[in-house]
């Protein structure tokens, strides 16, 4: 298994990415896309 991940979108509030697993065959077997939220740094 491999998973791969390339980011769709990065902005200054939030980053888009999506990841694809792929089997040994190079076969698809799962895709995700993920919206995380960009915080401040704490003090």
């Amino acid at each position: 298994m491999t998973a791969t991940c390339v980011p769709l979108h990065v902005g200054r509030s939030t980053i888009v990415a999506q990841t694809n697993l792929t089997d040994d065959q190079g076969r698809l077997v799962a895709q995700t896309t993920q919206t995380q939220a960009v915080l401040p740094a704490g003090d």
